[in-house]
């Protein structure tokens, strides 16, 4: 932050321009569980001490980023109408005679508590990250995700500020815009699944911006050209049926299968159904090339979409030629495109980009889940 700040400030803009980090909202914590009793924590004491100093001399605000979807999967028995708003008292939190009814709320105070504690107490806070996933766990759905940012834009709009910095609300930033199903899983299953959009930037849900409640719709991508319909489903007629795990394991290590796991938009439907859900994402994202879908027999292309309730299985963009001043051009996959060029997103650690790798960070450890899950069916 220093060298950069040393850097506008030679380019004469170092007033207008603030300098911030992004921090995890595990950097403080609350002894009592009271967000007035807010404190950093002693390992970061240090660190957090220097970064206060250096915004509250430079008028910046302190970014957090708050994920209280992430109280729910970390922490069993959290109640769970306390991740949303609008509570009643049987499940809020008081502090001192102080109710809150929302985690979002404690936890913005909570950060506030702290940095009175360190005497930084008039420095901005921002919220730099807060959303909700919609698959990949079983609280990860379209409805809850609907849920909270109905409660979240009426809680901002509102502007009432919270009960330790009552005169504003936070400004806020929400995570994210579209699925990237090449994220790292390490964090969950959840992660390839935080967009309000889906990788075609059609919109999940209706979300009325103006935070008045109204079903509304939003906009979605316009001229969006898919591949032709035709997808890859399990071929219960292939002879080869004791081979089906291995190679549903297989096609998941290459593809996202984040769909498949307990509680997932595609879970508990049966084995033909996860098969054809493996199979068809690795199909898609090979563009549709024919030897994509064989598997050895276990596989087969049609033309009907055997898609079921919640569980969809998408057909894949069509690839657009991009050229570059050099004349040089190449062949991409829109998504492939726009997930390369993406940043990590870890809820467990300071966000930073990372160097593009292998579509899955932990290949064995979804191997073995897959494995797993269809030894149990044949069993």
């Amino acid at each position: 932050m220093k060298n950069i700040l040393e850097a506008l400030n030679e380019a004469c803009v170092g007033k207008d321009i603030k300098v911030s980090t992004p921090l995890n909202g595990d950097v403080y914590i609350t002894p009592t569980y009271k967000p007035s009793d807010g404190i950093f924590r002693h390992d970061l004491a240090d660190i957090m001490n220097g970064i206060c100093e250096f915004l509250h001399k430079n008028n910046a605000a302190f970014i957090v980023n708050i994920y209280p979807f992430l109280n729910l999967y970390q922490n069993p028995g959290f109640p769970e109408t306390y991740a949303f708003f609008d509570n009643d008292d049987s499940n809020s939190m008081d502090d001192h005679g102080v109710k809150y009814r929302s985690v979002l709320d404690a936890n913005i105070d909570t950060l506030v508590a702290a940095l009175k504690v360190s005497n930084f107490s008039d420095i901005p806070i921002i919220v730099g990250e807060v959303g909700w996933p919609t698959d990949g766990n079983i609280y990860a759905t379209t409805k809850n995700a609907k849920k909270f940012y109905n409660g979240l834009l009426k809680r901002i709009v509102k502007n009432e500020g919270t009960p330790l910095r009552a005169k504003q609300y936070p400004d806020v930033y929400m995570f994210s815009l579209l699925d990237e199903d090449l994220k790292s899983i390490d964090p969950g299953m959840f992660e390839r699944h935080w967009g309000i959009f889906s990788f075609d930037g059609q919109p999940k849900f209706p979300m009325d911006l103006s935070g008045k409640g109204q079903n509304k719709p939003l906009v979605g991508g316009k001229n969006v050209t898919y591949m032709e319909k035709k997808w890859c489903v399990y071929n219960k007629d292939a002879s080869n049926q004791k081979d089906l795990p291995v190679k549903v394991a297989w096609a998941c290590n290459n593809t996202d299968c984040t769909t498949l796991v307990p509680g997932a938009s595609c879970s508990g439907m049966g084995i033909d159904m996860n098969a054809s859900v493996a199979f068809n994402m690795y199909y898609q994202m090979a563009n549709q090339t024919k030897g994509a879908c064989d598997f050895e027999g276990l596989a087969k292309i049609v033309k009907r979409d055997p898609s079921n309730g919640t569980c969809r299985l998408p057909i894949m963009i069509k690839t657009i030629q991009t050229t570059s001043n050099s004349s040089a051009s190449a062949t991409k996959s829109s998504r492939s495109s726009t997930f390369s060029s993406s940043t990590s997103h870890s809820p467990f650690e300071t966000h930073s980009p990372s160097p593009s790798s292998s579509p899955l960070h932990s290949p064995l450890l979804i191997f073995q889940i897959f494995v797993g899950i269809f030894t149990i069916w044949f069993v």
